[in-house]
């Protein structure tokens, strides 16, 4: 089982490739700026047979 971070999760590439990780039970953190988004995503990939998920709301383009 890994810790996944991903940047932009509410972009459909990274989608793909959440639900192949997350079908091996893997944990993740997801970043994206869409809360609803980050939401959806979320329970999605625990239906898919992540271990755990975890988000926040976060825009990085605005760096500081």
């Amino acid at each position: 089982m890994s810790n996944i971070l991903i940047l932009g999760a509410a972009s459909a590439i990274a989608q793909a490739t959440a639900r192949i990780f997350a079908a091996k039970g893997d944990r993740f953190f997801l970043v994206a700026r869409d809360t609803e988004q980050l939401g959806m995503v979320s329970d999605d990939l625990l239906s898919r047979g992540a271990g755990h998920v975890e988000s926040a709301a976060a825009d990085l383009t605005e760096y500081n």
